[in-house]
């Protein structure tokens, strides 16, 4: 999230209300918004894995606007903020300092907290529109008196005891907890073959599930084959109690990769013969507090477009994208673009994690050469980043798009069924044809790229 905003420390707790002493210590910050969305995010950050808060809201909720304007008012009924040094200068409000009174609506909201605790803090707001919702309250019984540290005794003792557990109410709005996903968008991270052609993954944060069939400490890749493709809740030895993931697994011979999706990023966790740690599979647990399901459509603007094949004649080059369907492709077609398109297939695969900012090495082709003739220090290429910013004019002389951009649909408004059904359908091609100051630098693009299509990426 960034570099420490505030220093925080808990002046008084009585019941459902805290008194936060709260300074701004970054020059960028300003003073702490009066909001339920901050006061919320500051209260999370105090509390440890084991507290009720932690238990019921995640860091992701607390930075998802949906998710903060129909539940918030749930946790936090009111929150005021008055200073008590306000510094003169008047761009930066460094060194401002003063108080924020946060009255919840359960004293289990703010157990974990007592007077001396202290803590830096990078909360902010993400939206002041607040729906109303009634008191949530703890998923376990709660005892003030017990604290956060009596928490984790009583919900033992409970469940040894086959107690029935106190939930808050079924959230009517909960919808399926997992969405479809294409393969295609971790391609870049090199998954294996036995990856399936639609990925089932998690629409909504880590603390929106729970595990069941759960392991403990060691799960060997044999075990976790019986899972394959399936979306599991897992918390790594070692990690924080407030940490878990919630992630798309697939078995590979004795490897186990976890494959990861959130907006803007995908990720894959490779994991040597199994799996050290809890796992089990994930479920929506009952009156989890969820808003929208993630976005297919923000999602998908991960899974950028393919170079799947080329042919070349003379100076030109002709070149068959594949783009996912139902949304525009997020790279614009311009000279930039062509010069990355021509360099592409010269990069080596998978590509290296942060590979846009290395510097490149490239196959041998007579566009290396030139390449490095002309932007070479003492035989070395500046990293990939640069080497497009610095030299696409040098090489493009101009780019068409040759076919009409897909039709665009409303992805989000499709159920599971419909939305797999389109990713395992053909995708859409669209052709770019690119024409170089010179019939050399397209002379490497008489191959097809089908076994291994070359991801596109952002630079800059």
């Amino acid at each position: 999230m960034g570099s420490d905003l505030y220093d925080v420390e808990v002046q008084r707790v009585t019941d459902r209300t805290a008194v936060l002493g709260i300074e701004v210590v970054h020059p960028d910050a300003g003073p702490p918004a009066a909001t339920i969305a901050f006061a919320l995010m500051v209260l999370l950050e105090l509390a440890p894995g084991d507290a009720p808060l932690a238990r019921e809201v995640s860091l992701d909720d607390t930075m998802n606007a949906a998710w903060l304007r129909r539940f918030a008012r749930g946790f936090v009924e009111d929150v005021r903020v008055v200073a008590d040094h306000v510094p003169q200068t008047q761009d930066s409000a460094l060194g401002w300092r003063g108080t924020m009174t946060i009255t919840v609506t359960h004293p289990g909201w703010v157990a974990h907290l007592a007077p001396g605790m202290r803590d830096a803090s990078r909360a902010f707001s993400e939206t002041d529109t607040f729906d109303r919702h009634p008191p949530v309250s703890p998923r376990l019984a709660f005892d003030p008196a017990a604290g956060a540290a009596g928490l984790g005794r009583l919900a033992s003792a409970l469940l040894a005891k086959g107690a029935k557990m106190v939930r808050g109410a079924l959230d009517p709005a909960a919808r399926s907890g997992t969405i479809a996903l294409p393969r295609e968008l971790w391609l870049e991270h090199g998954p294996p073959r036995s990856t399936p052609r639609v990925v089932e993954t998690a629409a909504h944060p880590a603390s929106a599930y729970e595990p069941q069939h759960t392991m403990h400490l060691w799960a060997g890749a044999e075990r976790l084959r019986t899972w394959h493709g399936r979306v599991v809740w897992h918390q790594r030895a070692g990690d924080p109690a407030d940490h878990p993931s919630v992630d798309t697994v697939v078995v590979d011979g004795s490897t186990v990769y976890l494959l990861h999706a959130s907006p803007g990023q995908t990720g894959v966790r490779v994991h040597r013969d199994g799996y050290a740690g809890r796992i089990g599979l994930a479920r929506l647990r009952e009156g989890a507090k969820v808003a929208d399901r993630a976005s297919l459509h923000e999602l998908l603007r991960t899974g950028l477009p393919q170079l799947v094949s080329a042919s070349r004649r003379g100076r030109q080059a002709r070149l068959v994208l594949r783009v996912v369907p139902g949304i525009a492709p997020p790279v614009e077609i311009d000279s930039a673009t062509a010069f990355y398109l021509l360099v592409a297939p010269l990069l080596p695969a998978p590509p290296p994690f942060g590979w846009m900012h290395l510097v490149p090495e490239l196959a041998k082709a007579p566009l290396s050469d030139t390449l490095r003739s002309i932007a070479s220090d003492e035989g070395r290429l500046p990293k990939l980043t640069d080497l497009i910013r610095l030299y696409h004019s040098d090489v493009v002389a101009g780019v068409d798009l040759a076919s009409e951009l897909p039709e665009r649909r409303d992805l989000d408004a499709l159920p599971f069924s419909e939305a797999r059904a389109l990713f395992e359908s053909p995708w859409p091609r669209i052709e770019v044809v690119v024409t170089a100051y010179h019939e050399e630098s397209v002379q490497h693009l008489d191959v097809p790229f089908e076994e291994r299509p070359v991801v596109l990426r952002r630079w800059g």
